[in-house]
Formats: C-alpha cells, structure tokens, sequence
C-alpha cells in the first residue's frame, strides 16, 4: 500500500492510496465500522468479497464499501492487481480484522 495523495501535498480531508497485490496474494477479511472506501481497479483482476458475496472485479470497475461491510480481496490471477482507494481523513479510521491480519498490518 502507498499514499499518493494525503495531508502530506496538503489534501486535509481524503488520503487517495494504491495497492498491488501478487498473483496469489490476499487482503484478508476485515472492516472499519465508520469508515466508507471508494475504489478503482487500474490493473488486473480481483475477487472482491463483500458481507459474504462474491464479486470479480476488473480494470475500470468502481466499487463502493459502505461503513461496516466486511471485505476482503484475493488475486487469483497471474499477474498484478492493483487499485486505488479513496477513504476520508480522521481519526476515527479503525480496523477489525475478522480473519488474521497480514504481518505489519497497518490500521487504516
């Protein structure tokens, strides 16, 4: 995951990131009760789960996560995926991971 946009260039309310994920690889399973995503996928395929259902999603498709929805992403493919994200700035950004968090995980 890198920032490409936050309160670094001086953008105070949204922070814009860019995750890649490895042939094989997975974001596991968590959720941010007060926090919605917005994302674009860029490169690509990814199997996208939302409260339980499943969804593929490819180059150009947005996607919305409401606040509280479960989600994960797999990449099935063989090569990248990769997207970009767009979450509000606070501080109220938590994460529940509800499979076990990746190592390093980080909380936003």
């Amino acid at each position: 995951m890198a920032v490409l946009v936050g309160p670094s260039v001086g953008a105070e309310n949204f922070i814009t990131r860019r995750f890649v994920i490895s042939p094989g690889g997975r974001i596991p399973e968590h959720r941010h009760d007060r926090i919605e995503h917005e994302q674009v996928i860029v490169r690509g395929k990814v199997l996208l789960r939302l409260d339980g259902r499943e969804h593929v999603v490819g180059v150009g498709d947005a996607v919305f996560i409401p606040a509280g929805c479960a989600h994960s992403y797999e990449n099935r493919g063989r090569g990248e995926a990769e997207f970009i994200c767009v979450v509000p700035n606070t501080k109220d950004y938590e994460t529940e991971w509800l499979e076990p968090a990746p190592p390093g995980a980080f909380a936003g």
